[in-house]
């Protein structure tokens, strides 16, 4: 529908727009109307006519060399079969008709169509680029696990520096770990920049012809060496197998018709459903000082915390109440000990003592829970310069208690008191599991 001329209820002669809209009649603007457009029907007519089939694949989602190689196809395939080899100075032919609109063509010769090999190929293509992002994914958990390494190692240091007690030689030998968890953690975060790449590149062949994903194969091998991971290899070998003789690739032992089994394999390393265990801590050997028997112990770690609202704007960064956990075996006895910080001089007071025989009751997941006694009491050690008391208790773990750690995730704890019972949550749901695992490999 043009727009049209007409009169208002002021009588003011308005120009009636398309949407139904109208602004003030002048002649200049008349006629801009007018020919804006016939300038949109000539270039929709122009668009219709020069319409050619839709590829396959999305060039918004390949890089640069790809976009190349498709452009400089797309040219070639605008010159009529015809004219080629005639240049520039063949005359158009003249027609006194105009020329009919080219109708929207069919899937026919010149559309390209997937066939089952293709198809074939691009289910290939998407197993082995999610082969690569689980792989990058596993590279993303050991440099997390490599900082956060370090991040202890570091603490440790400090906490040595500030320790009378700690020697020359542990402070050289702590030193010396730090230089070389530093490295692990620079490897480990090149090594999933590499794998973050290759897992992207493969992404970007999935849609692509069989030719095109096997000039930018080659193209990559190159560019990325023999030092590159087994994928590449394979990759090439699957697509393009005449490439392999050519590059003079090592061929590995690796099944590259079951890339389905492969990645149900890789699957089974979720992180998420099967987070890996981490390093096991460097645990110290030597014998109780009464007892003379051998006594194993592990660096006790941060196990929960609890801030009372009134106090959070008093401590600011600091908690009130924080719970470190270790374990340790002399001879076949297991012990978990318990190190509980209170920032507050008064804590004996609000808290009271932990009496031999009290409960520690572990709450899990699945709702069961597991009951410990306390082997000592303690009445709390008051650090007037600080302005903390500590508690240090241990709970004997029995056969039966071990078991049951191993495989449960815990929820929260439930610390008996003098003065009544507190609950805590926990937040590393596998931390004595893991840590008996390791106590008794």
């Amino acid at each position: 529908m043009a727009q049209q001329v007409g009169i208002n209820e002021q009588g003011d002669t308005i120009i009636v727009m398309d949407d139904g809209g109208w602004e003030k009649y002048t002649k200049e603007r008349y006629e801009e109307l007018v020919l804006q457009r016939s300038s949109s029907k000539e270039a929709k007519s122009a668009e219709e006519e020069e319409a050619e089939p839709e590829l396959i694949w999305p060039e918004d989602a390949i890089d640069e060399d790809v976009s190349r190689m498709l452009e400089e196809e797309a040219q070639l395939a605008d010159v009529p079969q015809e004219e080629v080899g005639q240049g520039k100075n063949k005359k158009k032919k003249k027609s006194g008709n105009k020329s009919p609109k080219t109708k929207k063509q069919k899937p026919g010769k010149n559309t390209r169509m997937l066939t089952k090999r293709e198809l074939q190929l691009r289910e290939e293509a998407m197993a082995r680029a999610d082969l690569a992002a689980t792989e990058s994914t596993l590279k993303l958990q050991e440099f997390e696990d490599a900082s956060f390494e370090l991040f202890l190692l570091e603490e440790e240091l400090k906490n040595a520096y500030t320790n009378p007690k700690t020697t020359d030689e542990q402070i050289v030998s702590m030193e010396q770990k730090i230089v070389d968890q530093r490295q692990e953690e620079k490897t480990s975060k090149e090594a999933y920049e590499r794998s973050r790449k290759l897992a992207d590149f493969y992404y970007k062949l999935v849609d692509l012809p069989e030719d095109k994903r096997q000039k930018l194969l080659k193209k990559e091998y190159e560019k990325r060496g023999k030092e590159e991971s087994e994928l590449m290899a394979t990759a090439i070998e699957e697509s393009s197998p005449g490439l392999v003789d050519e590059l003079h690739i090592e061929k590995k032992e690796f099944d590259v018709k079951d890339l389905k089994a492969q990645k149900k394999r890789q699957e089974k390393r979720d992180l998420i459903s099967y987070p890996p265990k981490p390093k096991c801590p460097e645990m110290t050997v030597g014998y109780n000082e009464f007892t003379g028997k051998r006594k194993v112990s592990m660096p006790e770690a941060f196990l929960f915390s609890k801030t009372p609202k009134k106090m959070r704007l008093l401590l600011k960064d600091r908690e009130y109440l924080e719970g470190y956990a270790g374990l340790a075996k002399v001879s076949n006895l297991t012990f978990l000990n318990l190190r509980i910080v209170i920032s507050s001089t008064s804590a004996q007071k609000d808290y009271g003592l932990i009496e031999k025989g009290s409960r520690l009751t572990i709450k899990f997941i699945d709702g069961t829970s597991q009951v410990l006694f306390a082997n000592n009491t303690v009445q709390g050690e008051v650090n007037s310069l600080e302005k903390t008391v500590t508690y240090e208790v241990s709970y004997y773990l029995d056969k039966s208690a071990l078991k049951t750690l191993r495989k449960a995730e815990i929820d929260k704890l439930r610390l008996v008191w003098l003065t009544g019972f507190e609950d805590y949550d926990i937040y590393e749901v596998d931390f004595l599991a893991n840590r008996i695992d390791c106590l008794q490999k």
